[in-house]
């Protein structure tokens, strides 16, 4: 699972395109969340972080990602390019 997710961050990393969609399962969408958000975010919101990482998004739920591949410039520094997330239109985070 953990080289699936790699792979998908660094395609993502790599598109042409500016906004990507994607759709999946919520166990998937919560081992992105897990591995993934940046400690900027962390910091910031560390509540709903916890919930992020340790939930599942309801069914048809939407959460809004903001990904920054700049932000792990340091060497050795883990990458976790997610910058931001936003819970959209009512969802919500279900155990």
């Amino acid at each position: 699972m953990a080289e699936r997710l790699a792979e998908f961050v660094r395609q993502l990393q790599y598109a042409s395109e500016e906004t990507v969609v994607l759709v999946g399962h919520s166990h998937w969408i919560r081992e992105l969340l897990r591995d993934n958000l940046h400690d900027s975010f962390t910091q910031r919101d560390p509540e709903l972080t916890e919930r992020l990482r340790s939930r599942k998004l309801s069914n048809c739920g939407l959460v809004r990602l903001d990904f920054d591949f700049e932000a792990n410039c340091a060497e050795g520094s883990p990458r976790r390019p997610i910058v931001d997330a936003k819970l959209m239109l009512g969802s919500q985070l279900v155990k």
